[in-house]
């Protein structure tokens, strides 16, 4: 069975032992990307489970009318703009952004990415925001991003930032 992940988010297989593991897109369909479990090309490290609902393929989306998604998109964007515009928030982006483009990454899996570091340093993700790795389908670099679910479960807005930002 085929099923497709919403775009932007990482796919995270549940391995058999307990563990979490991220599946590489091996194929592309038109415009949506079929994801499976590539035992050649499976990252080496533990992550947290993403709970983003996967859609089945040719699934038709919940209902949810146009006027009522850009409400809770705009209401979304202004969580995250909230949240990525405060004090601990931008003195980390500033971190991020001082270091050389090839240690980004790391930054962004060690420090971003961790819970424990972001409460280390006064950061707070607000209930219902999500920070997960992120990319462009065109392919432009991306380090993370900041997402807020939809109430459909399937739609979401995100905040991406991305390596050639420079902080003003």
């Amino acid at each position: 069975m085929s099923s497709w992940l919403i775009p932007g988010s990482d796919p995270v297989i549940q391995t058999e032992d307990g563990g979490q593991t991220v599946a590489l897109p091996t194929e592309v369909n038109g415009n949506r990307k079929e994801y499976t479990l590539d035992k050649e090309n499976v990252a080496p490290f533990e992550m947290e489970r993403i709970d983003y609902p996967v859609i089945e393929e040719d699934a038709p989306m919940p209902p949810l009318s146009q006027e009522m998604v850009r409400q809770e998109a705009k209401q979304g964007l202004l969580e995250i703009r909230d949240f990525v515009t405060g004090d601990e928030f931008v003195a980390m982006l500033q971190e991020l952004y001082a270091l050389p483009v090839q240690e980004r990454d790391e930054f962004v899996r060690g420090t971003i990415l961790d819970e424990d570091e972001l409460e280390d340093r006064g950061i707070h993700v607000p209930e219902g925001l999500k920070i997960q790795r992120s990319r462009f389908g065109d392919g432009r670099p991306t380090l993370f991003c900041v997402a807020k679910l939809l109430s459909d479960g399937v739609r979401k807005v995100t905040y991406t930032f991305d390596s050639e930002t420079a902080l003003a």
